[in-house]
């Protein structure tokens, strides 16, 4: 583990194996290719969440130790577990993990974010602070791309397909405020290879490169 900021809200980031990520991308790139894409985009959210000020406490929930190792690295936390019951079964640890260590709110941001700016990561933190509210960001196919909750264990999480509007009646059920957050670059997630089509050839590479690297 690394040493947390002293802070009320976390940053969750469930990241899988490298290797077993991105597989809607294998029909239109090689093993090796996807896994450094990958491992591109983590890294390169990870660099954006160490660009942010004040410094935010970060917690990375992986089934991988390479993987725990680049956080810690950067001074951030890392939950190592098992493979079990997916995304959901990832976020679920990590907000039980803060609700042990005293966390108020948590925001789970995905890795794989290839727009993301640190600016609107900010300005969405600035919502962090709303006592029993969820504020989320709609992916264009329906997912969840960002969510904020508070308390951290509020809502059952429902990624997967329609996860945005299940996420939002979650919210209403439990009596949150829940907010929407609209023009931000957190819409955009690489999941697909129209994704891949929308993405600029030269970030495409930049990220590939930082997955090598």
């Amino acid at each position: 583990m690394a040493n947390m900021v002293d802070t009320d809200c976390l940053i969750i980031i469930p990241m899988k194996d490298p290797k077993l990520a991105k597989t809607r991308l294998g029909k239109v790139v090689d093993d090796e290719t996807r896994a450094a894409l990958a491992l591109g985009l983590f890294k390169n959210t990870l660099r954006i969440l160490a660009d942010l000020s004040p410094r935010a406490s970060v917690l990375v929930v992986t089934e991988a130790q390479a993987i725990a190792d680049i956080a810690v690295k950067q001074k951030f936390a890392a939950l190592v577990r098992t493979l079990k019951d997916g995304l959901n079964g990832a976020v679920t640890d990590g907000a039980n993990w803060a609700v042990e260590q005293g966390y108020k709110t948590i925001v789970i941001i995905p890795a794989d974010l290839a727009l993301l700016e640190v600016e609107d990561l900010a300005d969405a933190l600035q919502y962090a602070d709303i006592a029993e509210q969820l504020t989320l960001c709609k992916s264009a196919d329906g997912g969840t791309n960002c969510l904020m909750v508070s308390p951290p264990n509020a809502i059952k999480f429902c990624y997967g397909i329609n996860s945005f509007n299940l996420h939002k009646m979650q919210g209403r059920s439990a009596d949150l405020t829940v907010q929407i957050l609209a023009e931000t670059s957190m819409k955009f997630d690489l999941d697909s290879a129209d994704d891949l089509d929308g993405l600029a050839r030269s970030s495409y590479l930049s990220l590939v490169s930082g997955g090598l690297a």
